[in-house]
């Protein structure tokens, strides 16, 4: 395992914490080419692989959480907008 550097004045900065994944050897490059919409919901990545969709509703931003893969993003996420939509008559 690779050591950070120590700090030897107060002036040093200390390293970032991509610095430190690049120390340790760990390389994560996430691409999502360009904006993804599924069901009208914004859906992004995260450095770390993780998906969520994003919409406004009502003047809120709402948030989904994907998981890691988009494998079943549209029943996720039709399932969140059946448990929100009201009781039906």
């Amino acid at each position: 395992m690779c050591r950070l550097p120590t700090v030897t004045h107060k002036s040093e900065r200390l390293p970032t914490h991509v610095e430190r994944r690049e120390a340790n050897h760990i390389e994560a490059v996430i691409q999502v080419p360009g904006p993804l919409n599924i069901l009208g919901w914004t859906v992004r990545a995260d450095e770390r692989g993780r998906y969520k969709a994003f919409r406004k509703i009502n003047g809120r931003t709402r948030s989904i959480y994907l998981g890691r893969s988009l494998d079943g993003a549209e029943a996720k996420i039709r399932a969140w907008e059946e448990s929100q939509a009201g009781p039906h008559d």
